[in-house]
């Protein structure tokens, strides 16, 4: 399978181009969303948090409390993103990939 031969011309060549493309920028989301999975951020303890970000001159133990939760459920929902971005990347991937593969395959006639 030959991607660029004379033989496919400037159309067909320019949508290999597209494609190759797009498929690297989606193995770069996956490897980055994988990242992001494997290696999680550091989540605080609720000391931790309070020292770094609460500032008890503008807001009550009560609203760092629930600024906390807000904290933890975010961290939470955020792999849910990055795993959902890994299964549209792995589609994105196997969708393109197969629609090179069907553009360019050797057409033999059959006798």
């Amino acid at each position: 399978m030959n991607l660029f031969s004379k033989d496919k011309g400037i159309v067909l060549s320019t949508l290999n181009a597209i494609l190759i493309i797009w498929i690297i920028v989606a193995i770069v989301v996956n490897v980055s969303n994988l990242t992001n999975i494997l290696i999680k951020d550091y989540q605080y303890t609720y000391e931790e948090y309070r020292l770094v970000t609460c500032d008890f001159e503008y807001q009550t133990e009560a609203d760092c409390k629930n600024n906390y939760t807000i904290y933890n459920l975010d961290k939470k929902t955020q792999n849910v993103y990055y795993k959902r971005d890994i299964i549209v990347s792995l589609a994105n991937v196997i969708l393109v990939s197969g629609v090179i593969i069907y553009l360019n395959k050797d057409k033999k006639l059959k006798k």
